[in-house]
């Protein structure tokens, strides 16, 4: 018969998969989920040439993504079930991360956050890396843990697998390996021996990742295009904390603002407090891991703006395990079982809004792509411009096969006509996501252009416009 706590752990882990498996198919593929779709689907050395012309994330998640389609297909529930399972992950390693380095009640009380937190569901129903980040990054840690202070190989080639994975998946996944480095630098005479194979067995997964990084920077790497981050401000400092506690896109109320306040007093009772098991490693780490790439993201963001609540993931797992081990550690037993419970019941509007609401990012393309698939006729054109819109149309259209125009941002409807030259009805498709619903700058027709305006249609983040050529 299993123990008591262990069928906890089962129970949470059941009730994570019911929160990331529930309307898991139900939204619309957004652009970025699009596009992983598309990747998916080619060859696998096609696969990577495209990963090296985006530039913006390396190849691993993408080349997953294609041999699970294989097996399971590309439906939005079978693309999202890849992030969800992973997810659920999270459950048993916060367990154990929370257990060795403090006790069980603090490894159960950051499981169930994590397996009812609004942000970590919200990525674990998303057609992205981000829950693959975030699992191995927790996974990598435990593998260092135990790997000390003797230095065991087994654990220390456990954990460097798991860094050449998490540097496969993401950029920012080199904070975590930072924060690995950070505390073992600051123990080292604790840890002499194991530095030194960790040094070694990393520096290892450090040089088989140098392919990759000597090919996008002698490729296309100083044109990746981060400009849709916000500059630093205190406003947008505070927005992705929001989110990351209260719920994405949360608006602000009395009950929401439960969540992060009794997280973050958590966090500082942590702090003041210095609860953990005196010769664990795991405490110093979560610190290390919640801090550093805070401070360093913080930093850079200075110059180049890079603080976006989707990138933060890789510290929710270290934020959670502090804030449970400040929550727990109430003197009374039975007020810190409540204020977890209370931060639950304050994330439970966020959940249902994931799930009640039709178009959950505003990005209906789904709804957008069944209207073009209802209007178009043999014979027509479609045009995407810088490739806004394309991933999209290839999930979603089923209408009439059209020839397909690509525009670069700089064109205008002078170059429209030009490459639909002979076509009676051409599409212009366009990723709108500031939901301006405004046809782009210079595709407006003049008195003297031969294509005119028939109809424009707004979808969340969406915008079709439809033009007829006149007869001359």
């Amino acid at each position: 018969m299993l123990p008591s706590r262990w069928i906890a752990v089962l129970l949470t882990i059941l009730l994570a998969a019911a929160l990331r498996l529930h309307h898991l198919g139900f939204h619309s593929l957004w652009y970025d989920e699009a596009f992983t779709a598309w990747v998916a689907a080619q060859t696998p050395r096609d696969a990577v040439w495209l990963c090296l012309q985006d530039v913006v994330h390396p190849p691993l998640y993408y080349i997953l993504m294609l041999v699970w389609t294989r097996f399971v297909g590309n439906s939005e529930f079978a693309l999202r079930a890849l992030s969800a399972g992973l997810g659920l992950l999270g459950v048993p390693l916060l367990h154990q991360l929370g257990q060795r380095g403090w006790n069980h009640r603090v490894g159960l009380a950051a499981a169930v956050l994590w397996a009812c937190s609004p942000f970590a569901v919200w990525y674990a129903q998303e057609v992205r890396m981000y829950a693959l980040l975030t699992v191995v990054g927790m996974a990598a840690i435990l593998c260092l843990a135990r790997a000390l202070p003797q230095g065991s190989q087994r654990w220390l080639v456990a954990n460097a697998v798991l860094n050449l994975i998490g540097l496969y998946t993401h950029y920012f996944y080199l904070f975590i390996l930072l924060s690995q480095y950070l505390y073992l630098g600051v123990t080292l005479r604790r840890h002499r021996e194991a530095f030194r194979r960790w040094f070694l067995l990393s520096g290892t997964a450090v040089v088989l990742y140098l392919p990759w990084l000597i090919a996008i920077l002698l490729g296309n790497f100083y044109r990746a295009q981060i400009a849709w981050i916000e500059p630093l401000s205190l406003r947008t400092a505070w927005e992705t904390f929001w989110d990351l506690t209260a719920g994405k896109g949360r608006p602000l109320d009395a009950l929401a603002a439960l969540s992060p306040l009794v997280l973050a007093g958590g966090v500082v009772a942590a702090g003041v407090t210095r609860r953990g098991k005196r010769r664990s490693p795991i405490p110093g780490l979560v610190w290390i891991s919640l801090l550093l790439p805070t401070a360093l993201v913080l930093l850079i963001s200075l110059q180049q703006p890079l603080l976006h609540s989707r990138f933060q993931q890789i510290v929710l797992p270290a934020f959670l395990l502090l804030a449970a081990s400040g929550l727990t550690g109430v003197p009374r037993p039975p007020w810190g079982t409540l204020l977890v419970a209370l931060v639950i019941l304050a994330w439970i509007p966020a959940l249902l809004g994931m799930y009640q609401t039709p178009a959950r990012f505003n990005r209906d393309w789904r709804v957008a792509m069944q209207d073009l698939t209802a209007r178009a006729e043999t014979g027509d054109v479609v045009a995407f411009r810088g490739g806004q819109g394309y991933h999209p149309y290839w999930y979603y259209y089923q209408g009439p096969t059209m020839e397909r125009i690509s525009l670069v941002p700089e064109d205008g409807i002078g170059v429209l006509e030009a490459k639909a030259a002979g076509a009676q009805r051409v599409w212009l498709v366009v990723w709108d996501p500031n939901e301006t619903c405004q046809v782009p700058k210079g595709f407006t027709p003049g008195p003297g252009d031969s294509l005119t305006m028939a109809d424009t249609r707004c979808f969340p983040q969406a915008l079709t416009v439809l033009y007829t050529r006149e007869a001359k």
